[in-house]
């Protein structure tokens, strides 16, 4: 006969085994329950399965595009655009190293042009270097002459047109620079001190109020009083207006931008963006995006004849303009008294 103590040692251990056995089965019946419900609700008819999916959202990369903040550079209005800005191939000289005085490289020194030319103006055409031209004030002619690279000014050949400054060769000698806002000869020009973001803002301000501009600039009542609408397409211009246009070249290369415009890949003219209201285009009915084609029948599909059509207007008595307004051909007529 068993001892009472004896009897309930036996008798916890047989519980001891039915709960580690309850658990066991508590765990399995889970796994199990798990386990049949992903089967039935992944089968294809399942309602289940197709309440709870969801579409898979696909989210587009985010992309930045920084060419307008580029373009429009409005930390420095003066510099012009900074999208693929023109690159100036200036070839070298005879016996020329590359290396200035001092051994470095000569664009770290370049000196200034000399001859008392001025640059007035320059507007570039980014991937048409043929269409960058540059206004220079010559002493001699006491013009200031339209000019593209290859040309001459001052026994000097231009090779270059960039954002306010141009790039000249005197025959056998170094490339020289002329920039817009230094004047010739000035004790830095061996190696130009490069302007802060203040001052040129501050000379883009001058130059836009017309401070700089010489007696007879181009403000609204001058073109009020030069302007005559006779219609859409007819207008009377006064030729005391189209001196002073020619004496303010710097203020009329900046109210438009100038673009070549190509059709199966040949230049067949150029087109006209920027025109604010009020400017001299507007008021002589040029308008955004119009394709200028001819000028006096000069085909604007050449620089060479571009500069000729310029040429012509210090004296003609009438002007025709071909453009191409939104697909359509339209003539436009002045008639200068």
């Amino acid at each position: 006969m068993k001892s009472p103590g004896s009897t309930r040692v036996a008798a916890l251990l047989t519980f001891g085994k039915l709960a580690v056995l309850g658990v066991l089965a508590y765990f399995l019946a889970a796994g199990a329950t798990t386990l049949a419900a992903s089967y039935w609700l992944a089968r294809p008819g399942s309602a289940r399965a197709t309440a709870t999916a969801r579409p898979r959202i696909h989210t587009a990369p985010f992309h930045v595009d920084d060419t307008q903040i580029l373009q429009r550079n409005i930390f420095c209005a003066a510099c012009g655009s900074q999208v693929n800005p023109p690159v100036v191939e200036v070839p070298p000289g005879p016996g020329d190293t590359g290396l200035d005085e001092r051994g470095g490289d000569e664009g770290d020194g370049m000196g200034p042009c000399t001859g008392g030319v001025k640059l007035v103006a320059s507007l570039t055409s980014p991937g048409h270097p043929d269409w960058s031209l540059a206004a220079i004030a010559d002493p001699t002619s006491k013009e200031t002459i339209l000019y593209r690279r290859g040309m001459s000014v001052a026994e000097q050949t231009i090779v270059g047109i960039e954002s306010a400054v141009v790039y000249m060769q005197p025959s056998g000698g170094r490339v020289c620079r002329l920039a817009l806002f230094e004047p010739e000869g000035s004790p830095s020009s061996a190696q130009p001190r490069r302007l802060t973001m203040q001052e040129r803002a501050e000379r883009a301000a001058d130059t836009r109020q017309g401070s700089d501009g010489p007696p007879g600039a181009l403000d609204a009542q001058a073109l009020d009083n030069g302007i005559t609408k006779v219609s859409d397409t007819q207008y009377t211009i006064q030729r005391s207006l189209v001196d002073n246009i020619i004496q303010n070249q710097a203020a009329m290369m900046r109210t438009a931008r100038v673009i070549p415009h190509s059709e199966n890949g040949q230049i067949v003219g150029v087109k006209l963006y920027g025109i604010r209201r009020n400017s001299l285009l507007d008021r002589i009915g040029i308008q955004n995006g119009d394709l200028l084609r001819t000028i006096n029948g000069f085909d604007m599909a050449s620089p060479d004849s571009a500069l000729q059509a310029y040429a012509r207007l210090r004296t003609a008595d009438h002007l025709t303009i071909s453009i191409e307004r939104r697909g359509q051909p339209t003539t436009l007529n002045y008639t200068i008294q």
